[in-house]
């Protein structure tokens, strides 16, 4: 930006002069500059609006406030929501481990694996049918 500024100024200037180097009406060349940022800081338009954007703000933060507590509260209850759930978890896959265990042994299976972590497999090795009925079946009364 600098590196056109002398260019450009000596074009306004010269275009500024041509008139009277043809021998046309004189000229003055004016210049001026303007501090736009600082029109925004001081004038009366922009005081004005910056206290009416100040005042939505602040009423808006007293809003967020209030609203920001509830959300608090429902963040901690999820998060004891989700403890729960892991503990949950955690005995039922305890439970079904067991059940497997047995499978295993009474079906004379060596390795029973989680399908997950198999990349492929034939559909007709999967137990998985079995074993919720088998478990289904102990989880009753």
């Amino acid at each position: 930006m600098r590196k056109l500024f002398l260019p450009v100024l000596l074009s306004i200037l010269f275009l500024g002069c041509a008139p009277a180097i043809k021998g046309a009406e004189t000229r003055t060349l004016r210049i001026g500059i303007v501090d736009i940022q600082r029109i925004l800081r001081e004038s009366r338009a922009a005081k004005e609006a910056r206290a009416l954007f100040l005042k939505d703000l602040e009423a808006r933060r007293r809003l967020y406030r209030a609203e920001e507590e509830k959300v608090r509260l429902m963040s901690r209850e999820i998060e004891e929501l989700k403890k729960r759930n892991a503990e949950l978890t955690q005995k039922l896959l305890k439970e079904i481990k067991k059940v497997v265990e047995a499978f295993t042994l009474k079906e004379g299976y060596t390795l029973i694996l989680e399908k997950r972590r198999v990349v492929a497999a034939d559909q007709a090795i999967d137990i998985t049918d079995q074993i919720i009925r088998l478990y289904d079946a102990r989880a009753s009364p």
